[in-house]
């Protein structure tokens, strides 16, 4: 049986969580022969791998232990059908039914760790997939522990693209919640500020109300003189009694009535000013509406008209064309289309994996003809030569077609070229999408505001309608108080004797001056009032300036830092091991390769930055006295193949890494590996095999070949 090339991590070692910064113990060689004494007892724990019409495998099994197993042979023989039924009994979505069969089964048996698998079955034409698979996170197991060729961390290195790599290393992190906070605090953020706006406003005016208060007081202290004068002339006519009581009775009557005049005028007044505050909301409404109505206009370029040209105090809610606002087939048009593009979406992703194994597939058959029976060093230069001729042909392992080696090399550039093109319309699909769900949320949010606006008009106008009413009665009722006042001072002028009274001219007099008094007082005791809600609303001010604003900065700051902080912890692990690998695996000229963090300044967006893969060569130069080498940045189409995948699998076991995959899938498995020499293949193999309980390798023979120990040869019977 196979085993590990290097020690297992202490089984006390922990390392920090991307997602929140808890520490764990890791998943170990230990964990998964607990119990063991020595090494012999350790190996005595095997894994039970079947499988049956899955891939190109009929039926076949294998077993192995924890530590490096090394699945060797020739192209075409299995591999990595293997390691796809790996991938299915795990939980992945790599697996594929045997075109051939109606049912296809992959079964994992880990022994007292549990026994997993996966049943595929065909029923009219579909494949339906069932089971107990190792983990439910498809993703996972298909990122970031099984890296084959077309592993997605690879082949956003392979295109070079830096922020498809960084959404690939954070795809595990739910950073959806994340953002919504974030879209959420910023609208409250603005919320507040646009409240601190209102209440400067407000607070501004502070002044003014205090230099008025101060005009009312300087009244009301010259009424009060006013007050005292009259009440001296009123004592010196107290003497007769009999007079002074009807004229204070007159008096009283007449100002009871004008008491209750005023009092109908303030409802009045109160009703009136609560008539034009829904008038001025009206306005804000139909503003809004007009607003929404110029989206829709231009979004669809259409003239219709939709809210009346009349001024705002003309427009009633029944006057208005809401059917404007109402998406319809418009909606569903987007919604279809959106559904049309993801399925697009997923058949260019279908079609890019397809194709990128062909082209894996005829890269193989070619490396394979150049490695010709019966050539060697010691036979003439022109047979060799002749052996080697790009036209010499290749045939195929399965229909016996013979093909020039140079038509599969020109067919395979095509591939090439036509794999690029998909990714770019992949990547150009990706943003019409988004396009079209901002298209989607514009729609439904307009139907939102417009319909709160449409309940809104026709409450204000139930509620004018009320007051108007309300109004009318008031008025009603000053018209009457009117004619009993008029009534009553009727009978006053009549009266000569009172008429010439100096003391009823005194009690009136005292009267007019005592209701003005207490109108200053009123109107003194409102802008108290007024100056205590400026004094509540500058404390609010305050609170919010200070206390509320500062909060929520805070928070968004240590949202993005969390995002930064897991963004910062993967490019680490990526830049340390690449660091390591490339000082141990010494790829001449290549002197460093980094992944660099771009930040982006702006707090409107929901990313922090873009990642950017780097590179650093070895450049020699010579002047007039003497050779050196400097290190300067080259582009990473400067890349070789075997530099392109040494990235790619350090890319995706950092992702393995960061997120700690280990500790719940203890698995790592590694195929088209066939651009980095054995040498150097046998150190990385041995570098990787550290981090997972289980890792499983698929090679050509000559390259197993360098690896010590048993190596696994699959074989399936047809």
């Amino acid at each position: 049986m196979p085993t590990s090339d290097a020690e297992p991590d202490d089984p006390d070692a922990v390392r920090e969580r991307s997602q929140t910064g808890e520490a764990r113990e890791e998943t170990t060689l230990e964990d998964w022969t607990e119990g063991a004494t020595d090494t012999a007892d350790a190996g005595r724990f095997e894994v039970s791998l079947s499988v049956s019409n899955v891939g190109g495998i009929t039926e076949s099994s294998l077993t192995f232990t924890p530590g490096t197993t090394i699945l060797a042979g020739e192209n075409a023989s299995n591999k990595t059908s293997f390691l796809r039924a790996i991938n299915g009994a795990l939980g992945g979505s790599m697996a594929t039914l045997r075109t051939n069969a109606d049912r296809g089964e992959v079964r994992l048996d880990l022994g007292e760790h549990g026994t997993y698998s996966r049943v595929y079955e065909r029923t009219n034409g579909h494949v339906t997939t069932s089971g107990t698979p190792y983990s439910d996170d498809a993703d996972v197991v298909d990122t970031f522990v099984t890296l084959l060729e077309t592993n997605d961390a690879r082949s956003a290195v392979q295109r070079g693209d830096g922020d498809g790599l960084r959404d690939v290393l954070l795809e595990p992190v739910d950073t959806d919640d994340i953002k919504r906070e974030i879209r959420d605090l910023q609208g409250r953020r603005e919320d507040v500020r646009s409240e601190i706006r209102k209440l400067e406003a407000d607070v501004g005016r502070k002044p003014e109300l205090v230099r008025k208060r101060e005009n009312r007081r300087d009244k009301l202290e010259r009424i009060e003189e006013r007050i005292a004068k009259k009440r001296e002339v009123i004592d010196q006519h107290e003497a007769d009694a009999d007079v002074a009581q009807e004229v204070q009775e007159l008096v009283d009557e007449l100002e009871a009535k004008r008491q209750n005049a005023r009092k109908l005028e303030e409802m009045k007044d109160v009703k009136t000013a609560g008539l034009d505050g829904l008038e001025s909301e009206k306005r804000e409404l139909i503003a809004d509406l007009r607003s929404l109505v110029g989206e829709v206009t231009e979004e669809h370029h259409r003239s219709r008209r939709t809210v009346p040209e009349d001024g705002p105090e003309q427009v009633r809610a029944d006057d208005v064309d809401w059917e404007v606002f109402e998406p319809g087939e418009r909606l569903d048009t987007l919604v279809r289309e959106q559904d049309r593009k993801r399925t697009r979406k997923r058949e260019i992703e279908r079609t890019v994996n397809d194709l990128s194994d062909i082209v894996s597939f005829n890269e193989r058959i070619t490396d394979d003809a150049e490695s010709l029976p019966g050539i060697d060093d010691t036979e003439g230069g022109a047979e060799i030569t002749a052996e080697l001729d790009p036209t010499t042909a290749v045939q195929c392992w399965t229909c016996g077609t013979t093909v020039a080696e140079e038509t599969i090399n020109e067919r395979t550039d095509e591939l090439r070229l036509l794999v690029r093109e998909k990714r770019s319309e992949l990547s150009a699909l990706e943003s019409e999408i988004d396009e079209l769900q901002d298209r989607i949320d514009s729609f439904e949010n307009r139907q939102s505001e417009a319909e709160r606006i449409r309940r809104r008009l026709s409450e204000i106008e139930r509620e004018k309608e009320r007051t108007r009413e309300e109004v009318a009665n008031i008025e009603e009722q000053i018209s009457g108080v009117a004619d009993e006042i008029a009534t009553l001072q009727k009978e006053v002028t009549q009266s000569d004797e009172r008429q010439q009274s100096t003391l009823f001219d005194a009690y009136e007099a005292l009267n007019d001056l005592e209701h003005e008094r207490g109108k200053v007082r009123a109107e003194i005791d409102e802008i108290d009032d007024q100056l205590d809600e400026i004094e509540a609303k500058n404390d609010r001010k305050t609170t919010l300036e200070e206390d509320r604003l500062p909060e929520i900065r805070s928070r968004l700051q240590e949202l993005w830092t969390r995002i930064q902080q897991i963004e910062k912890h993967t490019i680490d692990e990526f830049n340390d091991h690449m660091e390591q690998l490339l000082e141990e695996l010494a790829y001449g000229g290549l002197a460093r390769v980094w992944i660099e963090h771009k930040p982006d300044d702006s707090d409107t967006g929901l990313r922090t930055g873009t990642f950017e893969i780097k590179i650093a060569r070895e450049v020699h130069k010579s002047d007039s006295s003497s050779e050196f080498t400097t290190v300067q940045e080259r582009d990473i189409d400067t890349l070789s193949e075997s530099e392109r995948e040494l990235i790619g699998l350090v890319a995706a076991l950092t992702g393995y890494l960061v997120h700690d995959v280990g500790e719940e899938i203890p698995f790592l498995l590694v195929d088209s590996v066939e651009a980095i020499d054995a040498e150097r293949l046998a150190a990385l193999i041995s570098y990787f095999s550290v981090h997972a309980v289980f890792l499983l390798v698929a090679l050509l023979p000559e390259d197993a070949a360098e690896f010590e120990g048993d190596t696994l040869w699959p074989t399936h019977r047809e």
